[in-house]
C-alpha cells in the first residue's frame, strides 16, 4: 500500500512540473544590431536607363511600403536599373543598379515590382514600386510643332514586297499623335512578312525620332510606336503604324465540270496582275460557261466565287481589302484561259513510192541544235535514156496540228545530196529538223545518177503514234 501511494504522489508531482513550463511562449530572436529598413529615395537616372524613354525628372512618391511614378506612355519597363537609398547597414533585394523587368497588373492597369528591405537585426519589409505609363492625352500638344514629313518601308522582295512602301500619315489637329497606314500590295509568291522591316523617316530639323533611320526594326512593325521628339524641348508626337495586307487571290481552279475532267489550276502572276489556265482542247470558250473556285485573302472578290462566266477573252475580277480604308485598297487580275495546243513536231512517217525509209530518227530532246535524220533506200531497176530517176512525191506523215516545210525538196539534184524538212507544232514555238539521206541500190551500173522530185503531197497523220527517241 505504501508503494502504490508513493508513485501516485511521483506521478502527481511531475504533471504539476509541467504545467508552468507548457506556458511559456517562444519569443522570436532576430538577433542584434538596426531594425531600420526603410527606402528612403527611389528614382530611375536617365543615364542608367539609355534608351527606355523614361524622360527626366520623375517624380517618385514613397507612401508607407507603396512607391509610385509615372512615365511617358512609350517608355520600356524591362531591364531597367533603378537608384536606391536605403537605411545604414541594411540590404535590398533586387539591389541598387541591377537591372529589374516591371510586371503589367492588368486590372490595376500599372506595372509592379516588389523591393524586399533587410535590417541588420534580420527583420524585413517589402516595398511595392507601383510605375503608371502616362495617357497620350497628356503630352505636351502644340499644333505649330513640326510632324514626320515622311515614312517609307525599303524593298525586300524576300519578305513580299517588291517595291518601297510609302506610308500615308495622318497628324490628330487636338492631341500630340499620329498614324502610319502602310498597305502593303501583294506583288509576289512570298507571303508578306512584316518582321524586321526597314524604315527610312522624313525628320524635320531640329527633331529626333526614337529610331535609327534605315535600320531595321525588331519584330512586327504592326502597331509600332514612333516617337517625334523636338530638341530644344519636351514636346513630343508619338506615331502608332497601323498596317494592311494586300487583297489577293491565293488559287483559281476549274473543278471537273462540262469539258473538264480533271481540275484545271491557274497560274497567278500577282506581280503582272494575270491568271492563265489551260484547259482540254476540245472545249468552246465561245459557248461553254465555266465556274472558278476562287481561294481569296484579306478581301472579297468581284465576279463573285462560283459565279460561272464565258472565258472566250480575258475576264477581270477585282479583289477589295475587307479593311475599312479611304480610299479602297485593290487589286484587279485579268484572268486569260486557253485551249491545249500540241507541242509535238515530228516526222512519224516517210516513203517515196514503194519505198519506205528504213530509219527515222527524231531529234534528242533538250540537245541544242539536234536534229533528226531519215534515210531511204531507193531500189532501181531500170533507167531512162537520160539516166534520172524520176520518183513520186514523198508522202510524209507529221503528228497532228503540225506543220512541214518542203521547201528545200526543189534543191535535190543528186542522190549524195542531203535536204531537209522542218516541222513546226501546233504551239508555234516546238520545230524539229530533220535530214533527208536517199540511199539508191542499182541493179545496173551507172554512174552520175540525177534524181527529181514532182510536187510533194503532205499528209497529216491522224492516228496517235508513240515514237521512241532514239540516241544519235
Amino acid at each position: 500500500m505504501k508503494t502504490r501511494y508513493f508513485l501516485k504522489e511521483f506521478f502527481s508531482l511531475m504533471f504539476l512540473l509541467t504545467i508552468p513550463f507548457s506556458c511559456v511562449k517562444h519569443k522570436r530572436v532576430t538577433g542584434y544590431g538596426s531594425s531600420e529598413k526603410t527606402i528612403k529615395l527611389f528614382k530611375f537616372l536617365d543615364s542608367d536607363n539609355i534608351g527606355k524613354n523614361l524622360g527626366e525628372n520623375l517624380e517618385t512618391t514613397i507612401d508607407g511600403s507603396i512607391i509610385s511614378l509615372t512615365v511617358p506612355h512609350d517608355a520600356s519597363l524591362k531591364g531597367l536599373k533603378p537608384k536606391i537609398i536605403i537605411s545604414d547597414k541594411a540590404k535590398v533585394f533586387p539591389s541598387s543598379g541591377q537591372k529589374v523587368d516591371f510586371k503589367f497588373i492588368s486590372d490595376l492597369n500599372i506595372y509592379q515590382k516588389v523591393f524586399k528591405v533587410t535590417a541588420e537585426d534580420g527583420s524585413s519589409q517589402n516595398y511595392k514600386v507601383n510605375i503608371t505609363k502616362s495617357s497620350l492625352s497628356k503630352l505636351t500638344f502644340n499644333k505649330d510643332n513640326a510632324v514626320l514629313t515622311s515614312f517609307t518601308i525599303s524593298a525586300d522582295a524576300s519578305k513580299g514586297i517588291t517595291s518601297p512602301v510609302t506610308g500615308i500619315i495622318s497628324n490628330s489637329d487636338t492631341e500630340a499623335t499620329g498614324t502610319i497606314l502602310l498597305k502593303f500590295p501583294k506583288s509576289n509568291n512570298n507571303d508578306i512578312n512584316l518582321e524586321g522591316l526597314t524604315p527610312i523617316i522624313g525628320i524635320p530639323d531640329g527633331y529626333t525620332v526614337d529610331h535609327t533611320n534605315s535600320i531595321a526594326v525588331s519584330g512586327d512593325i504592326t502597331n509600332k510606336v514612333f516617337t517625334l521628339k523636338k530638341i530644344d524641348t519636351d514636346y513630343r508626337r508619338v506615331y502608332t503604324v497601323k498596317v494592311v495586307k494586300g487583297p489577293c487571290i491565293k488559287s483559281f481552279v476549274f473543278a471537273p465540270q462540262e469539258g473538264i475532267t480533271t481540275p484545271v489550276t491557274g497560274i497567278i502572276d500577282h506581280d503582272a496582275n494575270n491568271i492563265k489556265l489551260v484547259v482540254p482542247r476540245d472545249l468552246n470558250l465561245n459557248t461553254v460557261l465555266l465556274t472558278p473556285t476562287i481561294e481569296l485573302e484579306n478581301g472579297e472578290v468581284s465576279p463573285a466565287n462560283s459565279v460561272a462566266q464565258k472565258f472566250s477573252s480575258g475576264v477581270k475580277y477585282t479583289v477589295t481589302s475587307s479593311a475599312d480604308l479611304n480610299p479602297i485598297f485593290t487589286k484587279e487580275y485579268t484572268v486569260t484561259v486557253t485551249n491545249k495546243v500540241s507541242s509535238e513536231a515530228k516526222i512519224t512517217n516517210f516513203s517515196i513510192g514503194t519505198n519506205r525509209s528504213l530509219i527515222i530518227r527524231h531529234p534528242v530532246a533538250g540537245v541544242t541544235n539536234g536534229r533528226g535524220e531519215i534515210t531511204t533506200l531507193i531500189n532501181i531497176t531500170s533507167l531512162s535514156k537520160d539516166k534520172i530517176i524520176r520518183l513520186p512525191a514523198p508522202v510524209i506523215g507529221i503528228s497532228e496540228h503540225a506543220s512541214i516545210d518542203t521547201s528545200q525538196e526543189k534543191n535535190v539534184t543528186h542522190s549524195n545530196n542531203i535536204y531537209s524538212y522542218t516541222v513546226t507544232a501546233e504551239d508555234g514555238i516546238t520545230k524539229n529538223v530533220y535530214d533527208v539521206k536517199l540511199r539508191v541500190m542499182l541493179t545496173i551500173s551507172v554512174e552520175n545518177i540525177d534524181v527529181l522530185f514532182s510536187s510533194s503531197k503532205i499528209q497529216s497523220d491522224l492516228n496517235s503514234h508513240e515514237i521512241r527517241i532514239g540516241n544519235r
